[in-house]
Formats: structure tokens, sequence, C-alpha cells
């Protein structure tokens, strides 16, 4: 008995540490709601009271929605509403329903990231996820046969176009991603009649759209703008006076056949363009897509050379390169999220030097030999060690 009663206090300890471990793991994995449990009613997060069960849609619709939610950072988003709190998916922010089932997702500019997974939604007609943060491949959506607008503009998708099997489609939006190959037939999309590819890495030949109905747009209803390295191809089973399609894609830059500066000067503005994140810029128009490198978005020449570059808060990121461009006199980089360290310019031209505001640049700052500087701001950046004692007369 002695034993026993010796044990017990023992035994007691043991049993509140598994307890504290419990509550700790719940904690944990709050934020993460497992859609067989959620929609089917059996689990609720820590502090809500338990959902019995979902309304208004099968469990299986609701199940996907919990799983595209999981997947795209739901926590993080700006608005997400109801969205795994409430028994009625419905009524969360950006769903729409109709006769029992999901039938639109609208969340544009609402921060989703992540990869999107292939949604389970046999009624989902509109997929609009414009400006938002979604990597990875597009899937299918062939589980979402009754789609017919998808929207998927404005994030940084990566890989190939899938060429969709589904029958319903009428437009679809890729622009402003990262898509790469060729363009897909989309001859399973029969309904098809917008098609916006516009930005992004696509190469080889335009395929021959004459089966569908085109025509009948309302708009412009075809666009492969700057795809550089894709291949115009005269279709004139389908041309009318709104398409011009051998105009709207220029060919890859080449340093050695631009107009207006130097081959040396036009390299080191694509060094610039590739080191800090280009294809990501707020505002990249004509980088590496004309000849013309004075028409780039934020160039100034004069005298056949590069005088001025300001791309103040343009979403710059990553570092910045050591450019050698002889006559320039500006170079305004304000307000970006450019790391790494600040580069010895041998700039004997320029006058003004703007790294400041939300950069993040770390390490010494360099003995700056600019001789005709009159402004320098290196403000709220990651600086260390000593001012130097610059030699800015003009300063």
């Amino acid at each position: 008995k002695a034993d026993k009663l010796s044990v017990q206090p023992y035994l007691i300890r043991i049993l509140r540490r598994f307890v504290n471990l419990m509550l700790l793991l719940s904690v944990g994995l709050g934020n993460f709601v497992w859609a067989d449990t959620f929609c089917s009613g059996t689990t609720h997060k820590p502090g809500k009271p338990p959902i019995n069960s979902i309304q208004g849609i099968p469990v299986a619709e609701c199940e996907s929605l919990v799983d595209f939610y999981n997947r795209t950072g739901g926590t993080n988003w700006l608005n997400n509403a109801g969205w795994n709190q409430t028994k009625t998916p419905c009524s969360w922010y950006g769903v729409t329903c109709e006769g029992g089932h999901v039938t639109e997702i609208r969340l544009r500019d609402n921060k989703l990231s992540g990869n999107l997974p292939n949604l389970s939604l046999p009624n989902l007609k509109i997929l609009y996820l414009l400006n938002n943060q979604l990597t990875g491949s597009i899937p299918d959506l062939s589980n979402s046969q009754n789609l017919v607008w998808i929207v998927l503009e404005g994030n940084q998708l990566t890989g190939s176009i899938p060429d969709f099997n589904l029958k319903n489609l009428a437009s679809i939006n890729l622009t402003c991603n990262q898509l790469s190959g060729s363009i897909p037939s989309f001859s399973k999309a029969t309904s098809l009649k917008t098609i916006y590819l516009q930005l992004n890495k696509l190469s080889g030949k335009i395929p021959n759209f004459s089966t569908f109905d085109l025509s009948k747009a309302d708009e412009e209803y075809v666009s492969f703008n700057y795809n550089c390295g894709l291949i115009a191809d005269d279709q004139g089973t389908i041309l009318n006076s709104r398409v011009a399609w051998k105009d709207i894609n220029p060919t890859c830059i080449d340093c050695n056949a631009i107009v207006g500066i130097s081959t040396t000067e036009c390299q080191d503005l694509v060094k610039l363009y590739d080191s800090t994140d280009g294809t990501n810029w707020i505002n990249r128009a004509n980088w590496k897509l004309t000849n013309t490198p004075c028409s780039w978005f934020g160039i100034t020449c004069a005298g056949g050379h590069v005088q001025k570059i300001e791309l103040t808060g343009n979403g710059l990121r990553g570092s910045l390169p050591n450019l050698t461009l002889p006559y320039l006199e500006w170079l305004g980089l304000d307000n970006n999220q450019l790391t790494g360290s600040l580069p010895n310019f041998n700039l004997p031209y320029l006058k003004a030097l703007g790294v400041g505001g939300t950069n993040q640049l770390t390490g010494t700052i360099p003995n700056l030999n600019l001789p005709n500087l009159q402004f320098l701001a290196l403000d709220k950046n990651k600086l260390t060690g000593s001012i130097p004692n610059f030699n800015f007369p003009n300063l």
C-alpha cells in the first residue's frame, strides 16, 4: 500500500505534463483547419463553439473551399470573413452560391499566396483571383467543368499553360505572370471567346484559333503582347481591324542591335533589371522588349547616353549591381526592397543618389568617389560602421 501511494504523485505529474503538451499542440495547430472534420462538424477552432453541420452546399464542396483556404494562406488574407468560422460557406467573403452549389469565387487584391489547388467545385462558373501572390503552376481545373471565366492576372504563376478541357470556358486572363512554354491550342475549350496572355514568358508559335468564334467578342479578344520569344502568326481567317498579330510581340532584346545608347550602357540597364527582379516591378514598360532603351520606363537619355534612372517605389528587390554609366546624373531608387551592400559606384557625373526609404541595404558605406554629387539619401537602411569622410565639394 505504501508503494502504491508513493507512485501516485509521480503518475499525477506525468498526467499533468501530458495535458499541457496537448494544450500546446492545440494552440499550435489552431490556425490550420482540417477540411474533412470541419465540414462534417466534428471539430472546431479553440475558443469557438463547435459547428454541427455545413449548410447550403454539399460537404465535398465545403472541403474543397477549406483546402483552397489552407493552401493559399487564408489566415493572412486581407479579408477572410466567415471562412472556416461559420457553418454557411455561401456567406464566406468572396463566395457566391446558387441552387445549393458554389458558383463564384471572387478574391481580387486579397493577398492570396501559395499554390492554387485543383478545385472540386462542379458548378463553379467564375474564378476571379486578380492581383494576388499565387505561385507555382496552374492546375487543369478539370474538376470544375462549368467554369466560364478564369482570371488569374497579376500573380506570380510559373510553368506552362494547361490545355483546359473545359467546354464552357469563354474567357481566360493570365496576364502579368511568369508563364513559359508554348500556348496550347485550347481545342477542347470550344466556347472560348477571349484570351489574354500578355506580359508572360511564352515562346513558340501562336496556335491557329480560326476554329473559335472569336469574332463575336465585343472587345479586342486576343492579346499576347510582350511575350519575348513568341512568334506572331498572321492568321487571316480570324483577323480584323482590331487585332494586329504581327505588331504585338517584339523580339528579345539584343544590346548589340539597340538604338540610342551604346551596347555597354544597354548591358548595364539589363543587369540592373535582372538583378532587381525586373519581371515583378510595378512598372516595367518596354524593359528588354524594345530596341530603344531610352523609351524604357524610368530612363531618360541625352546626347546618346543614359542621363537619369528614376525607379522610386517601383518594387525593385535584390542586390544593386555596380553600374558604370559614364554620364549618369540621377539615380533614384528610394522606397524599394533592395538588399545587400551599396556598390562603390564610379559615376563621375552623378549629382543625385537616392537609395533610402524602405530599402534594407547592409554592410558599411563605401567611400564613394562621386565628385559632382549634390544629393545623397541612405536613410532607413541597415548600414553599419562609421560614416566615411566623403569628398563631395558640391553636396
